[in-house]
């Protein structure tokens, strides 16, 4: 009886050398954006304090130390807000007053309170719940000044209509629509020392139709792959951002934006 030989498979090629070493490469860069997005609340952190120990302030919270809930907290966190008012009613311009115990943002100028409106929702960062009771109360017992200011609000709203011919036209015309397009209100304010609050409209789908879920970004900033760009090939920590989040009624959100100026101030309370 024959016995019947089956031939040894031939091996397949072997993948090239290439490939392996840039699945490795690729593998490395995603391993250490992880750890660095994972640290990067730790240099937050770190960069708050380092801030908030060259202030003289910070020697007079020596003798008190933090204790979540007690009274004493309280009345430190009040009086950095105090503070803070006194500071901002020397300026000359209107700055941004924000109380999130109370839900309040004011408009204040030389300590005169020019405009106030209800928040309606609030999200705030677990980041700033965490903060040491001395870097609070030493980094908002002053006022934070803003470096950039993004928005979907027209800062100076020109309406564009043509003159009427006579009277009568003038007449007709008197309560004609505005022409000037309303999108969709947004607000991001940047502080200088890193802390970022934003506003948004509170949506009434009744007066303001649908919005579309992109129009309002939930987290403005750099995108991701810029920041792994950022942060991997030119040598940068990511750089974490506590952000406060809150929605405001419409109209007031317009105003509040068109009456900051450049420059502008704003006075934090959480």
């Amino acid at each position: 009886m024959e016995t019947l030989h089956t031939p040894n498979p031939q091996p397949g090629p072997s993948p090239k050398p290439w490939l392996k070493i840039t699945a490795m490469v690729a593998a490395v860069l995603v391993l250490a954006f992880l750890v660095s997005l994972a640290l990067a609340p730790a240099w937050k952190m770190k960069e708050l304090r380092l801030l908030a120990s060259g202030d003289p302030a910070v020697g007079e919270l020596a003798g008190h130390p933090a204790n979540p809930g007690h009274e004493m907290d309280s009345l430190l966190r009040e009086r950095a807000y105090k503070r803070a008012l006194l500071q901002v009613a020397e300026s000359d311009s209107i700055q941004l007053v924000i109380h999130l115990s109370d839900s309040t943002v004011l408009l204040q100028m030389k300590g005169v309170i020019l405009h106030s409106t209800k928040i309606r929702t609030l999200e705030s960062d677990r980041f700033l719940d965490r903060l040491p009771l001395e870097v609070e109360t030493v980094l908002l017992s002053h006022p934070l000044p803003l470096k950039h200011q993004t928005a979907t609000i027209v800062k100076e709203p020109v309406v564009e209509r043509q003159a009427p011919k006579d009277t009568a036209e003038a007449a007709l015309t008197a309560w004609a629509p505005d022409t000037l397009i309303q999108n969709p209100a947004f607000v991001a304010l940047d502080t200088e020392c890193g802390i970022r609050v934003v506003l948004e409209q509170e949506v009434n789908p009744r007066v303001f139709g649908p919005v579309e879920p992109n129009v309002l970004p939930r987290r403005h900033g750099p995108s991701p792959d810029r920041t792994l760009t950022a942060g991997l090939f030119h040598r940068k920590k990511l750089d974490y951002i506590p952000t406060v989040q809150m929605t405001l009624p419409v109209e007031d959100l317009r105003s509040i934006y068109r009456a900051l100026p450049d420059q502008a101030l704003v006075v934090l309370k959480l």
